[in-house]
């Protein structure tokens, strides 16, 4: 009985401190590194400010680091289970799209800080990962309005995904993972888009029965008939 308490004991000291490393690499994967120099504004369907970074000639989302657990630890996968856990048990529509969309933008950052150091198997990985989540983001799409607020900071960040990548490949144009990557963020921009579409479509759809029902449920015109030649006697 006592080695089992004391096994218990050390599981939930093992889970705390791994809990506590997630959380540390969480955290200083929000820290922005790097001087902010002038914005640099992307239109079209949507519009974001992202901030031009002169030393490496690439547009950053103030990302810049992978974290103390990045595609190379061997940690990365819990870290990953972690953020996955982090959204199964996100139940709001509009918050859960918004934590795959972060995690998506966590997966770049981690990328880039790979290939700095020319850790191409590293960031490769993170690429990959991007990818899994750019197809959770693809299944939520469909749960949300597209007057959503979530929606629509989703599409946007989505924007800043692709121009990232983008700069990214022209820096390091010999990476496919990059070049898939890319197209995945703007396969998922175009998913963004349909869906766009197809709610504009549902409510010109529903207007246009809500008028024809309005007429249909409208009172009838009143008609006289024509008086016949005996009632017109009869009168007289």
């Amino acid at each position: 009985m006592k080695m089992r308490l004391r096994e218990i004991a050390m599981a939930g000291i093992i889970l705390s401190v791994l809990t506590f490393s997630i959380a540390i690499a969480s955290a200083a994967d929000q820290v922005a590194t790097g001087d902010k120099t002038p914005a640099v504004e992307i239109t079209g369907a949507a519009t974001e400010t992202l901030i031009s970074n002169p030393a490496t000639g690439t547009v950053d989302d103030e990302e810049a680091d992978e974290g103390m657990i990045g595609p190379g630890n061997a940690l990365y996968g819990l870290k990953i289970a972690f953020e996955n856990i982090g959204e199964t048990f996100t139940f709001n529509a509009s918050e859960k799209l918004g934590k795959q969309v972060a995690n998506a933008r966590h997966r770049i950052a981690e990328a880039r800080a790979a290939l700095k150091r020319n850790d191409t198997e590293a960031a490769n990985r993170a690429l990959a990962e991007y990818k899994a989540k750019v197809d959770d983001v693809n299944k939520s799409i469909s749960r949300l309005s597209d007057k959503d607020t979530g929606f629509m900071n989703a599409r946007n960040m989505i924007l800043k995904h692709q121009l990232i990548l983008k700069n990214l490949s022209m820096l390091h144009p010999n990476n496919t993972g990059l070049q898939r990557a890319y197209n995945n963020s703007k396969e998922l921009q175009n998913k963004f888009e349909s869906r766009h579409r197809e709610q504009a479509d549902l409510n010109i759809t529903k207007g246009n029965r809500e008028i024809a029902s309005g007429e249909k449920t409208g009172a009838p015109e009143r008609t006289e008939k024509p008086e016949t030649g005996a009632k017109r006697e009869n009168r007289n």
